[in-house]
């Protein structure tokens, strides 16, 4: 099996640390750190020089020392610049303790962050110290899963107030970020970004966000969050000055320069759509703030949307559904809205049916090869297609990540986030998206098996008992209806839809050097589609609940699939 590169998300810690004003650190030493990870910084505009050796007095202006290394901390210190900057990782709360007593002792400012869930795949850095950006966080992004984590929940508010180093008892990953000199007056007054750097038509409305929201916001703490998926995922910052119960703004972050285009051209997203927007809908979208630079990489700053995430109140632990089919409601009748107010109706005629239907599906056997039953499913397609000639179709601004995670609600407002994506198509593939990863999350379907017996009930069971998935059937069908569309339409696209999502995938994963192609979820959909495709165009069981159960067949795991055009993609027996 081939090796791959470590991933740059484990130095994700690096946008932790304050930059000095050129936005690139002079030298970067990473102790304890893979050679493969030391090599990829060398590739970044980090730092001028990346090593993974301590040189000697007052050499280096960033260390990293990473879990596991074992160099003495005083050795890091004697080569640190005066004005340095120190990241620490450390276990148990009596070492760090200690790390910080001697740091204090030697003139450095601390900062001491939790890393969850663990250092190698940590997804957030959550400041201990800062018992407001805790709460804040508890309260918006913690998803209670469980009726434990329900019940910690109710507790953990009070902890965060009362003594919020206490957590380190549940979490024991700690870094630490140690700052003096010049390096500290940068972290406190939190100008980690380049505001001269600022980019585009918002340059203005950015530089008064810089200087009047964060405006005396000494000792500012930062949050930092990231899906941790891969390196084309964004680090997202959210600033909080001391005592503020939520964020002064959002900054995400491309982690690799490849993608800065995406982070760029959200911006420009965001302001086309307000500007075609009425006022009631301009506020569920955030304002586009412009385009900074942070240690190096294209940033974009934009307000803040109040609210908690409808991933988390889904996906709470919670003696009924009916919360979280109020989100799926509000989500849906948001998309009805937006799209009759962004959306164009174009006639179904064989142009669209080229771009929409025959090239994609030229690119699915070609990419990932066609089996019979896909041969089989794609021709039900096309004769679907060429039976809906003459009919209309809805053409929109889809948001292509259209799930629970980027979403805020407070109340029945909504807001919804993470514009990077969004490119024009058919509106009701960000309906098939959301409800497909809304009912994993309210049913619990995490992992390869579960998540394919989801898409099966969801799409493929006739009259399924899960109230959750009659919720989700519910709402197809009077999206179709609100937006007066052929329900004939409806397996087509669907079909077309996880082929879209299925290419995407694999073009992403080809930009990060084929990290992962094995692992391509959405051609696994694909090919359960192909399955069931029969029963998937004898009447779109899925906008119906009136049909006799079948029994949801059991899945062994679905074979890799090749890079090499004309291999096929089949279950394993």
């Amino acid at each position: 099996m081939k090796t791959y590169p470590i991933s740059l998300r484990r130095a994700d810690w690096r946008f932790l640390l304050p930059a000095p004003q050129s936005q690139q650190f002079e030298e970067l030493v990473m102790l304890g750190a893979p050679a493969e990870l030391v090599e990829r910084m060398r590739a970044t505009e980090f730092a001028a020089e990346v090593g993974d050796q301590l040189q000697g007095e007052n050499t280096a202006d960033a260390i990293a020392v990473l879990d596991g290394a074992r160099s003495s901390i005083h050795a890091a210190v004697h080569c640190l610049k005066p004005d340095g900057v120190l990241y620490y990782e450390t276990r148990g709360r009596g070492a760090r303790q200690r790390l910080e007593q001697m740091l204090r002792a030697v003139g450095f400012e601390t900062h001491a962050y939790l890393a969850l869930p663990n250092f190698v795949q940590c997804k957030k850095y959550l400041p201990l110290d800062a018992p407001n950006v805790l709460e804040w966080y508890w309260q918006t992004l913690y998803m209670a899963g469980t009726l434990p984590q329900r019940a910690l929940l109710s507790v953990l508010p009070r902890v965060t107030r009362a003594q919020p180093r206490l957590l380190e008892w549940l979490a024991p990953c700690v870094a630490l970020v140690a700052t003096r000199g010049e390096s500290a007056r940068r972290f406190c007054e939190w100008s980690s970004f380049d505001e001269t750097s600022l980019q585009g038509a918002r340059c203005e409305s950015a530089r008064r966000f810089t200087e009047t929201s964060l405006q005396g916001a000494r000792h500012t703490n930062t949050l930092l969050l990231t899906s941790g998926q891969d390196e084309s995922s964004r680090v997202v910052l959210f600033p909080f000055a001391a005592n503020d119960a939520e964020p002064r703004a959002v900054i995400k972050i491309s982690t690799r320069a490849d993608f800065d285009a995406l982070t760029m051209r959200e911006q420009q997203t965001l302001a086309d759509l307000r500007a075609r927007l009425d006022e009631r809908l301009r506020d569920t979208l955030p304002q586009p703030l412009g385009a900074v630079c942070v240690n190096g990489h294209a940033a974009g700053v934009e307000s803040y949307a109040r609210g908690r995430s409808l991933w988390a109140s889904s996906g709470d632990w919670q003696r009924t559904s009916q919360r979280a089919v109020d989100d799926l409601t509000l989500a849906t009748n948001w998309l009805c809205a937006f799209q009759q107010q962004v959306g164009t109706r174009v006639e179904w005629n064989r142009a669209a049916i080229g771009r929409w239907v025959e090239q994609p599906l030229k690119n699915y056997c070609f990419l990932f090869g066609e089996t019979e039953r896909a041969r089989d499913l794609f021709a039900r397609a096309r004769e679907r297609a060429e039976e809906l000639l003459g009919a209309t179709m809805l053409q929109v601004v889809q948001h292509n990540d259209f799930g629970p995670w980027n979403f805020a609600r407070a109340g029945d407002r909504l807001i919804v986030m993470d514009w990077e994506s969004a490119a024009c198509g058919l509106g009701v593939g960000d309906l098939f998206y959301f409800v497909t990863h809304w009912s994993f999350i309210t049913r619990r379907l995490y992992g390869e098996h579960t998540e394919l017996r989801g898409v099966y009930e969801l799409f493929i069971e006739r009259a399924p008992q899960d109230e959750r998935v009659r919720a989700a059937r519910q709402r197809m069908s009077a999206y179709l209806e609100k937006m007066e569309l052929d329900p004939r339409f409806a397996p087509l696209l669907l079909v077309t839809f996880w082929v879209d999502r299925a290419l995407d995938r694999f073009t992403r994963q080809g930009a990060l050097g084929a990290q992962g192609v094995n692992e391509n979820r959405f051609a696994q959909y694909v090919a359960l589609l192909a399955k069931h495709g029969e029963t998937l165009f004898a009447g779109a069981a899925f906008l119906q609940n009136d049909f006799q159960v079948h029994p949801f067949p059991v899945f062994s795991k679905l074979a890799p699939i090749s890079l090499h055009a004309g291999t096929s993609v089949r279950p394993t027996r």
